[in-house]
């Protein structure tokens, strides 16, 4: 069960419905690229430690992308709803 989309329900209640499909995606794609870069780089530096920078690498990465999301704090109802 994943936790991300609903966590993230209250963000994403403001925009409209064609970006859940991407944040759905998004959330599937990264369930494969992380494990594959961890096992690419173990085996190319034969160290668990090389593999576990990558995490912190996605971590700042993910950072830097969420410094772009501007939430509206104007006091609106949210798009959608009544």
């Amino acid at each position: 069960m994943d936790v991300a989309p609903a966590a993230a329900h209250g963000l994403f209640s403001s925009i409209p419905d064609e970006f859940f499909g991407i944040f759905a995606m998004s959330g599937t794609a990264t369930s494969f690229v992380g494990p594959l870069a961890v096992g690419i780089l173990t085996a190319a530096f034969h160290s668990q430690r090389a593999s576990v920078a990558v995490g912190c690498v996605f971590l700042l990465g993910g950072l830097l992308v969420m410094r772009g999301v501007r939430e509206s704090v104007s006091g609106r109802e949210p798009h959608g709803v009544p």
